[in-house]
C-alpha cells in the first residue's frame, strides 16, 4: 500500500514538477494564495471563483450575496434574493447561485433553535437596512436553481417569498388546511392576498373578507372570492358545498380584522394571527365558546422555503400581480398592497 502510494507521488512529481513554496515579495496575501509555485513550470493561477471562495474576509460558512431584489415589507432590509458573489472555505458551493434568503437565520444549535423557535434565536444577525450586499452564514439559504427554478425568470420578484408570501404559508401549514376546506382570510394588505394565494395553491378554498376595493381588485384578478366582514360565512359554504364547521381563519393587519374573525368564529375553528395583537378576556371566551385554537405566526420556518417556491416553479402561487418593482427604498408601492421591491440593476 505504502510502496503504490509513494509511485503515485512520483508519477505526479514527474509530471508536474517538485513543489516549493512561492518567492516571498510584495504581492499581497490574496495573490500569493492564488499561486502554485513548482521548480520547472510556471505558475498556476487559480480561477476568480476559486480566489473569492478562499476570501479571508469570510468564516468558513459564510457567503456574501449580491443583492437583485429587497422588499420593503415587514422587516425592510431582511426580505432578500440575491446571488453569492463570494464565499467562505466552507461554503465554495453557493458560489454564483441564485438564493433566496429567509427573513430570520438562526444558528440552529441553541435550545430554541431545536424547539423550532427560530424566530427567536439569541444569534440572529441584524439585518435593518437596505443594501446591495450582504454576508450571511450560508447555512440557511434557499438555493433558487433547477428543479426550484422558472426557465427565463426574474429573480427580483422572488423577494416577496422572503417573508411577504412565507409568513402566510408557514400559518397554513400549522393550520392543517386541508383540500376542499374553507380558509378565511381577515385583511387588505399584502400578506393577506398572499394567504389566499396559497391556500388556492394547496387545495383550500380561500375567502378574502374585506372592505378594500384596491384589494378587491387584486382578487379578482387572481380569481379568489371576496366579502365584506358584515356576511355571514355560511350562505358562501353553502354555495360552495363546504363543512359549516371546523373552518380555518388567517388575520392579519390589525385589531379590527381579529374582531371581525371573532364574530364569525365557527364550531372548531382555528385562527392563525400574523400580527402582534393584544388579546382580551372577551376575546378568550369566544375561543373557548367555540372550542377554536388561536396560533400566533410571525415568520416561516427556514426549513418550509423549498416547498414555498416549489408552488412557484408550478405556476400554483402568482408574484408578479402582487408585487411593484421601486428603485428607491425610501418609496412606496403606487397601488397599495401591493408589495414594492427594490430592484438592483
Amino acid at each position: 500500500m505504502k510502496n503504490s502510494a509513494k509511485r503515485l507521488i512520483n508519477s505526479m512529481r514527474e509530471k508536474m514538477g517538485t513543489c516549493r513554496p512561492a518567492p516571498r515579495s510584495k504581492t499581497n496575501s490574496r495573490l500569493r494564495r492564488m499561486m502554485w509555485w513548482p521548480t520547472n513550470k510556471p505558475p498556476i493561477m487559480l480561477s476568480e471563483v476559486e480566489a473569492q471562495a478562499q476570501d479571508e474576509r469570510l468564516q468558513p460558512g459564510e457567503v456574501e450575496i449580491r443583492v437583485v431584489g429587497s422588499a420593503l415589507g415587514r422587516a425592510p432590509g431582511a426580505e432578500v434574493v440575491g446571488i453569492v458573489s463570494a464565499a467562505g472555505e466552507a461554503a465554495g458551493d453557493w458560489m454564483g447561485r441564485r438564493v433566496l434568503v429567509p427573513r430570520v437565520l438562526p444558528c440552529g444549535e441553541c435550545e430554541r433553535c431545536r424547539r423550532g423557535l427560530v424566530a427567536h434565536c439569541p444569534a440572529l444577525p441584524p439585518r435593518t437596512q437596505v443594501v446591495e450586499s450582504e454576508r450571511l452564514p450560508a447555512r440557511f439559504l434557499c438555493a433558487l436553481e433547477p428543479p426550484l427554478w422558472q426557465e427565463g425568470a426574474e429573480l427580483w420578484p422572488l423577494a416577496a417569498l422572503a417573508d411577504a408570501a412565507a409568513a402566510p404559508f408557514a400559518a397554513l401549514m400549522r393550520l392543517g388546511v386541508e383540500p376542499n376546506q374553507l380558509v378565511a382570510i381577515f385583511g387588505d394588505d399584502v400578506r393577506a392576498l398572499f394567504a389566499a394565494a396559497t391556500a388556492r395553491a394547496k387545495g383550500a378554498v380561500p375567502l378574502l373578507i374585506t372592505d378594500s376595493t384596491t384589494a378587491i381588485a387584486l382578487t379578482r384578478e387572481l380569481e379568489i372570492a371576496t366579502q365584506s366582514g358584515g356576511e355571514s360565512l355560511a350562505s358562501f359554504c353553502e354555495q360552495k358545498g363546504l363543512r359549516p364547521i371546523a373552518h380555518r381563519f388567517v388575520v392579519t393587519g390589525g385589531q379590527q380584522n381579529f374582531d371581525r374573525a371573532l364574530s364569525a368564529l365557527t364550531d372548531g375553528a382555528a385562527i392563525a394571527l400574523l400580527d402582534r395583537l393584544p388579546v382580551h378576556a372577551a376575546d378568550l371566551s369566544a375561543l373557548v365558546t367555540h372550542e377554536a385554537t388561536l396560533l400566533g405566526q410571525e415568520i416561516c420556518h427556514p426549513d418550509l422555503y423549498p416547498e414555498l417556491v416549489a408552488l412557484w416553479v408550478r405556476g400554483e402561487l402568482p408574484l408578479l400581480p402582487l408585487v411593484e418593482r421601486v428603485k428607491d427604498p425610501r418609496m412606496s408601492s403606487s397601488s397599495y398592497p401591493r408589495l414594492p421591491v427594490v430592484a438592483f440593476d
